[in-house]
């Protein structure tokens, strides 16, 4: 027996293979240890998410906007109102009007700024057919230009946007509604309509 404590006592110093089992202490203590870690584990709280932010009430706004303009509102028309030409189609301002909010079937259109409806009689005093690109329409405003606002168009305006004009008297004229959306701040500066090389005063 002794010989058998003496070889293992040589084993510790790295004398012979012979090996230790791990005593019942060093068992418990590995237990205590992991028992720590998962109560440590257990009671760390989650990272707190950033609460949602509030819904954005921009559509509440835009809705509280639009009930204010139930129907377009009609602006006075510039005291020189003289006639324009593009090319040999006579250009008549007649109807000035702004608005928040357009509607045409289902759909809606409700804006921060102000829609602007320009309306004009056209009518061909040539010989021949003459068409038009109302597409190339543009607000001239102190701040640049403005060209047409496509969404309001398709609703409330003059549709196909090149139309052509027959010669001919007042059976043949037409009236033509153009769209455009800016800052009600431009209102009364003095703006301006350029189509098809005509400038017409809208104030």
């Amino acid at each position: 027996m002794r010989r058998a404590a003496a070889a293992c006592a040589a084993a510790w110093l790295g004398v012979s293979g012979c090996t230790q089992r791990p005593s019942a202490q060093d068992d418990a203590d590995v237990t205590l240890q992991k028992l720590k870690q998962l109560q440590a584990a257990a009671g760390k709280q989650p990272p707190r998410l950033p609460a949602p932010s509030a819904p954005s009430d921009t559509l509440a706004q835009l809705s509280a906007l639009g009930a204010e303009d139930p129907a377009p509102r009609p602006r006075a028309l510039p005291a020189s109102n003289p006639t324009a030409y593009a090319g040999t189609v006579a250009l008549k301002l007649v109807e000035l009007s702004t608005t928040r909010r357009v509607a045409a079937g289902r759909l809606r259109l409700v804006t921060a700024d102000t829609f602007l409806l320009v309306k004009l009689l056209a009518q061909n005093v040539g010989k021949a057919a003459q068409g038009v690109d109302l597409a190339s329409a543009q607000l001239v405003t102190p701040e640049g230009k403005v060209s047409l606002a496509p969404d309001v168009q398709r609703a409330v305006g003059t549709q196909p946007l090149q139309p052509q004009l027959e010669p001919g008297g007042e059976e043949v004229r037409a009236e033509w509604t153009l769209a455009f959306e800016l800052p009600p701040a431009l209102l009364g500066k003095g703006l301006a309509l350029e189509l098809g090389g005509a400038r017409i005063p809208l104030e």
